[in-house]
């Protein structure tokens, strides 16, 4: 179900072709980036990134977009890697069986529902979504360190009574 590209020219004519041909953010893909001699493995991730810049394409929603990375070190913050195509989640690699008619319409609904995420602003959607997470945290700790206080209090008067 994950769809796997190998990339080996990285002009940004021919891999803006390769991405929009193989339709990058409609399904799972696995980038695999093969390397010219004389570039290194970096350079090559940042000309696939700055096209997903230029395509308006996240890697990550409304379906992921992985980077092959052989040496197993994460080298890129805009894209997940991963080191084998193994690696990848398991819902990633179901086998295709004929859909039912239910699953059908909910799949019609995915598709309307991604085409919906593609409308908005991605990065302002990341950033609030990561805001909320850190302010969730934040009041996480706050409601231990009261519960905390709280256990203290009860055992401080529990210990004066008797």
């Amino acid at each position: 179900m994950i769809q796997k590209i190998e990339i080996d020219d990285f002009e940004d004519s021919s891999l803006e072709k390769v991405l929009l041909k193989n339709q990058v953010g409609s399904c799972p893909t696995l980038l695999s980036l093969e390397v010219p001699k004389g570039s290194s493995w970096s350079e090559c991730a940042l000309k696939v990134e700055a096209n997903f810049k230029t395509l308006s394409v996240d890697p990550r929603f409304p379906y992921p977009t992985y980077l092959l990375n052989p040496m197993g070190i994460k080298t890129s913050q805009y894209f997940p890697s991963l080191a084998a195509l193994t690696d990848a989640p398991k819902h990633f690699k179901k086998k295709i069986k004929r859909l039912k008619n239910r699953e059908q319409v909910l799949l019609e609904k995915t598709i309307t529902l991604s085409n919906r995420i593609k409308n908005h602003s991605v990065p302002k959607t990341w950033a609030y979504l990561l805001e909320k997470s850190f302010m969730n945290k934040t009041l996480r700790n706050l409601c231990h360190e009261k519960a905390f206080y709280n256990d203290i209090l009860d055992t401080l008067t529990k210990g004066g009574e008797e």
